[in-house]
């Protein structure tokens, strides 16, 4: 079977000449420096991109370069990535660089199939740093990119297909301009964020519309297609608040991996169907190498991730006996120093509401009185 060829330079020079007139002004793009571009993507996945701005200028002053970042210490990097979300991404990214600084000479790699073998990189990132920052011909598919190009072709497989992205990458490659390739991927993103949305398409300013076979069929909005999605688990959590003299609160530090990872907070347990929360607080305390006991209920907040909800019960617990100093994860704190540890946005909120006025002036508060309740969503 031939491969299919749909190269149309009528429709490339429409586009191309669309976003040389209306380029997004984002800070990275000021600076084609393959950490600039690095960073900036690596935060920009699964984030809105209004929201990545500040943290990538606060990023580059506090690391200006791939050295500054590799020689940080993992609490200064979570620390600075507070509240951006998917906690995952600043690790690998600190990993990464420290990688790049001893395998690679600090020379972040070039090609696409080199990128992808650092931590946190994969399809997308590595084909956006590799045209973006080296030139290479490689289409970066991100969300906005797949909506564009399957309305454009009009292709009828979910997103979440690998033979969809497949498809969809070799007709890309035919299109993809050999000069300014890393423009091309931009110019299709900037398409899909500003133009070719997700349910209400503005079609009447598409500069490729009439390529463009959803449009064609009249109801582009219905593409892509999407794996349906399932709801959240909710989950019942119960947080524990002890307090020793000289206002000192115990804190621990989460597993590096998983949800939160590397993060301080109260101490903190999901509880088991087969349990009640005060069982599950003093099993937790117990393995923390504590006797306590538990105080009633004084707040409560929910707090929203992608695939979960944290219904969190708020309790002083008591201490009865005992602490085992070996446990490293653990430290006993202060309000002041709150400030300086990288906390969830779940906890951030709870040192809030014990420390009025609120010692995070950017964390929302505000809660119900009468029924000491809080909400919270984010990623």
């Amino acid at each position: 079977m031939k491969k299919r060829r749909i190269h149309c330079p009528v429709m490339v020079e429409a586009l191309m000449d669309w976003y040389d007139s209306h380029p997004r002004d984002l800070p990275w793009r000021k600076n084609r420096n393959p950490y600039w571009v690095w960073v900036s993507e690596i935060m920009a996945q699964q984030t809105r991109i209004q929201a990545v701005r500040p943290y990538f200028l606060r990023w580059m002053e506090r690391f200006p370069t791939l050295e500054a970042l590799a020689n940080a210490s993992e609490e200064d990097v979570l620390k600075l990535w507070q509240g951006l979300g998917y906690y995952a991404r600043a690790r690998h990214l600190h990993e990464a660089a420290y990688l790049v600084l001893e395998k690679h000479d600090g020379q972040i790699p070039h090609s696409y199939k080199q990128l992808q073998t650092l931590p946190g990189v994969g399809d997308y990132t590595a084909a956006a740093i590799a045209s973006l920052a080296f030139g290479e011909r490689e289409p970066a598919l991100d969300g906005n990119a797949l909506r564009v190009y399957s309305r454009l072709w009009q292709i009828e497989e979910k997103t979440e297909s690998a033979r969809m992205r497949a498809n969809i990458r070799e007709r890309a490659l035919t299109v993809m301009p050999a000069e300014r390739p890393g423009a091309w991927n931009e110019a299709v993103m900037d398409l899909g964020a500003e133009v070719c949305l997700p349910r209400t398409p503005h079609c009447s300013i598409c500069p490729i519309v009439r390529h463009c076979k959803a449009f064609g069929t009249g109801n582009p909005g219905r593409l892509p297609l999407h794996r349906a999605q399932t709801e959240p688990r909710l989950a019942p959590v119960a947080v524990g608040i002890l307090e020793q003299a000289e206002n000192q609160y115990l804190m621990r530090r989460r597993p590096r991996q998983g949800l939160l990872g590397g993060l301080w907070e109260f101490p903190t347990v999901e509880i088991e169907p087969n349990q009640s929360l005060k069982q599950s607080l003093e099993s937790l305390f117990a393995m923390l190498g504590f006797s306590v006991q538990i105080g009633v209920e004084e707040h409560r907040l929910v707090a929203g991730f992608s695939h979960l909800i944290w219904d969190m019960s708020v309790h002083r617990v008591y201490l009865k006996a005992g602490f085992d100093s070996a446990k490293n994860s653990l430290r006993w704190v202060s309000p002041p120093e709150w400030e300086k540890l990288a906390m969830g946005q779940p906890h951030r909120q709870i040192a809030a509401w014990l420390t009025p006025p609120p010692l995070f002036p950017d964390t929302d508060c505000s809660y119900n009185v009468n029924r000491h309740e809080s909400r919270l969503h984010f990623s």
